[in-house]
């Protein structure tokens, strides 16, 4: 990693394409086809049936407890009033006689709509996906070749979304001579997709599906109904059914209701995703060539030059019926150009000294620039419906662009040496200079040693036959980071006009003193392979500092503008890493292989900039002596048994006197745990069976917290009628002596009951993922070779079948941070397909 650099602050990833084969030219063809759903389920949320009393009863509360009104007369206002507050009647009763004024369902109610209030039904559907991949590949004792190409086309689990991608690969080698050889490795790929970006964001727009589908009321229709009849309105002209977006007004001679001030009145999900159009185009090219000379017996010269280029053309309209675009429409197009050159150059020296000495010497140079681009536009007023270029559209709304450019400059060297294929010895060295620093501070050096002992070749082993490989090794190392702010050691400034006159102002301040991000990484390790290879694996123990941590910090508003990017502390993650595989059972036929790994790891701040000694962002704070991943949050202590309040740790509370408040303004904040697990990993099962392989991967995760912010959302019970709840608000206080985790409903006293950003949304993250199932089947040679082919094998697989979790909707891997948003969830996956080698 350290002879990476800054390009492996995090890890270095090795892809290796593959190259032909000696002997015959090689054809082969790979189908597979399957289809896709929603991998995780809904949260459990209050129904219909209800729906109507909770509400009853949180407006019933709401006044009595306020003081305004008594029990009974609030019950009966209550009632009165329930309908105008919700806007919809979903039932063939009066308006005023949906609950009594005990707040219990008229028993005379019966839905009018009941087939048209699941919105998910509607925007959920099951996707297909079919990709076909061939390649063609040979070599002889000069040259070799492998050509790919391949075609994906994906039709999304939710509508109106879809992926095509088609990609081509060549991977060319020579050496014509015995001292030089060359090579080319090309790719292009083009792809087209459709997507919901609402969805990408993760927010709460109104037209991201997982947002909208999930806070809408139980009693909303999809479709517009007659508010008497329950009878779909049609369209007179096309017959159609029409999106009911609850604020209708009077259409068609039918006076339809307006949703609760919850409920997204006016706007309408199911419609803007199939109305609206955001799609994109990108075409990828990679190219690699390389051109090395072997020269006096030990060394080669080694000349790399690497071209990446992206292209993305971003498109997204809307639509002129509903939501942001509405009613002129509006068309936005953003064209995005990335392109990085890396050129490389090696000299390498190898050399066997006696039988058992072994050295290798590597110097090199790598120079890297990149340079992205950007263009956008858009405009509203769209003339002709269908045409979603930019002509068709009559008023400028924006128009912007800008260039960023990157260089990094490097030089390193690497020394190893081994004695007798026992002992080892590796050491690094790396010199980084980067444009995201002042000159003066641009270079940072980094560097390596590490070493690794054989145990099992030492003769005072070689008599213990059941072990077959044991090696220590160990080592110490840095990399640097420089940072995601291009310019931070540059004064910034915002161009905005000011009317037609020209303005500028600042928008971040300069650091010249801002200096590369340093990992400090030791490592000791033991690998392992026993009882004749039924036994193997290894065992890690690490520590991983990192210095001089670069971070965006807020400045408050005197000082003239809005941040700074600084490096502003210092923390350590530590932990313990093993993975373990054995195969109980083999035998000529048939194999077992069982696998687990894991890992325990920790994390603590240990210093802070003495001007921001702690920073607040979300769930979370900042601080020495605390993880970067720990919770800070009020401290929730329960339901008060008399009046249904919550209840909390009073920030005036001392060790020797507790104070409780049911205001949580008075709320004391602390720290509440952490999401780091206090072990995760995976396990694995292989069976093999002549020609027949079943397989089985499962992630799991022990201990750790998680916030559940979505689900706080739908236990939070306000004035704001028409969203939905979840199903465990129905377990409410509701009567003085109740012993219950859920506070009393009430519209008026939210903020204080449904406890915002405490403890009360934490929950034991422990979870079991079946990430992947696969079965195949190598059909014999012996039947295989009477059709003149090489290989068939067809196979099964499914990915995300199962998530045992802590609770029902909830995705328990979708940060390691512990927290979650309304975004894309998982997709389920069911595939089937050939590989046939000719």
């Amino acid at each position: 990693t350290a002879l990476y650099g800054s390009r492996a602050a995090n890890g270095v990833v090795t892809i290796t394409t593959k190259r032909g084969k000696l002997g015959m030219p090689s054809f082969n063809v790979k189908y597979t086809t399957g289809i896709t759903s929603r991998g995780i389920e809904e949260y459990d949320k209050v129904d219909v049936l209800g729906y109507y009393p909770l509400v009853w009863e949180a407006m019933r509360n709401g006044a009595y407890f306020a003081g305004t009104k008594s029990f009974a007369q609030a019950g009966i206002d209550a009632a009165a009033n329930l309908k105008t507050a919700l806007g919809y009647n979903a039932f063939n009763v009066p308006n005023d006689q949906i609950v009594s004024a005990t707040g219990v369902l008229n028993p005379n109610a019966k839905l009018l709509y009941a087939d048209d209030l699941d919105w998910w039904k509607e925007l959920a559907k099951t996707g297909v996906r079919q990709e076909v991949t061939t390649s063609v590949s040979n070599a002889t004792e000069k040259s070799d070749y492998l050509f790919s190409a391949g075609f994906l086309d994906e039709k999304g689990a939710l509508i109106n979304t879809g992926f095509k991608r088609y990609n081509t690969r060549l991977n060319l080698n020579s050496k014509p001579t015995s001292f030089f050889s060359t090579g080319l490795n090309l790719a292009y790929t083009f792809s087209d997709y459709k997507n919901n970006g609402s969805a990408d964001g993760a927010g709460t727009s109104y037209a991201n599906p997982f947002f909208f589908a999930t806070s809408m009321g139980p009693i909303y229709p999809v479709y517009a109904h007659n508010p008497t009849t329950g009878e779909y309105v049609l369209n007179p002209i096309t017959g159609e059914r029409i999106f009911d977006s609850g604020a209708l007004g009077t259409l068609y001679g039918v006076t339809f209701p307006t949703r609760g001030a919850g409920a997204s009145a006016g706007r309408h999900v199911l419609a803007e995703t199939l109305l609206n159009v955001n799609t994109q185009e990108r075409h990828v090219i990679s190219a690699r060539t390389y051109g090395q000379i072997d020269f006096l017996k030990d060394f080669n010269f080694r000349t790399t030059l690497a071209y990446d280029y992206n292209s993305r053309e971003n498109y997204f309209y809307q639509n002129t019926l509903i939501g942001d675009g509405a009613p002129s429409g509006s068309q936005n197009k953003t064209s995005y150009n990335n392109m990085a050159v890396t050129l490389y150059e090696t000299l390498s020296y190898r050399k066997q000294i006696g039988a058992k000495n072994n050295i290798s010497v590597l110097a090199g140079h790598e120079n890297f620039y990149k340079n992205d681009r950007e263009f956008g536009g858009g405009k509203t007023g769209v003339i002709a419906i269908g045409n979603n270029e930019l002509d068709n559209f009559t008023t400028i709304s924006g128009l912007s662009s800008f260039s960023d450019n990157y260089r990094l400059d490097s030089y390193f060297g690497e020394v190893k040496y081994n004695y007798d294929q026992k002992y080892y010895l590796t050491g690094t060295y790396r010199r980084d200079g980067s444009s995201k620093f002042a000159p003066e501070v641009r270079w940072g050096d980094f560097m390596s040693v590490g070493a690794a002992w054989v145990i099992s070749e030492e003769s005072f082993l070689k008599e213990l036959k059941w072990i077959d490989q044991l090696k220590l090794r160990a080592s110490y190392g840095e990399t640097g980071s420089d940072g995601s702010s291009l310019y931070a050691w540059q004064e910034l400034y915002n161009l905005k006009p000011n009317g037609s006159n020209p303005a500028y102002y600042q928008a971040a301040a300069s650091n010249r003193a801002l200096k590369w991000e340093v990992n400090k990484t030791a490592d000791l390790a033991l690998e392992f392979n026993l009882f004749k290879n039924r036994v193997r694996g290894s065992v890690e123990l690490y520590k991983r500092a990192s210095d001089n941590l670069i971070f965006n910090v807020p400045l408050p508003l005197t000082a003239g503008t809005t941040s700074i990017t600084r490096n502003i502390g210092t923390m350590y993650n530590k932990g313990i890493e093993f993975d373990v595989t054995v195969t109980p059972v083999k035998t000529t036929n048939f194999t077992w292989d069982f696998g687990v790994n894991g890992a325990i790891n920790k994390n603590k701040i240990t210093k802070m900039p003495n001007e921001t000694p702690q920073i607040i962002t979300g769930t979370k704070k900042y601080s020495v002596g605390n993880s970067l991943y720990e919770f800070w949050l009020r401290q929730w202590v329960g339901v008060d048994p008399q009046t249904g309040s919550s209840i909390y740790l009073d920030d005036a509370s001392t060790d020797g006197n507790t104070i409780y408040t049911t205001d949580i303004q008075k709320a004391r904040y602390a720290y509440s745990g952490t999401s780091i697990p206090d072990i995760a990993g995976g396990i694995k099962n292989v069976f093999t069976y002549k020609g027949l392989s079943l397989s089985a991967l499962a992630s799991y995760s022990l201990g750790g917290k998680f916030y559940d912010g979505n689900y706080q959302a739908l236990m939070n019970v306000n004035s704001s009628y028409g969203k939905s709840f979840h199903a465990d608000v129905l377990n409410h206080w509701q009567k003085p002596g109740d012993i219950v985790s859920v506070p009393r409903v009430d519209d008026t006293d939210a903020t204080n009951l449904n406890a915002g950003t405490s403890t009360r949304w934490l929950i034991d993250n422990k979870f079991l993922v079946l990430r992947n199932v696969t079965v195949s089947y190598s059909i014999p040679k012996k039947y295989v070779s009477k059709l003149n082919l090489s290989r068939i094998n067809v196979f099964a697989s499914g990915d995300n079948l199962l998530y045992a979790t802590p609770r029902k909707g909830l995705d328990p891997t979708t940060s390691f941070n512990g927290t979650n948003s309304n975004s894309y969830v998982p997709s389920r996956v069911f595939s089937f397909g050939a590989n046939v080698t000719f």
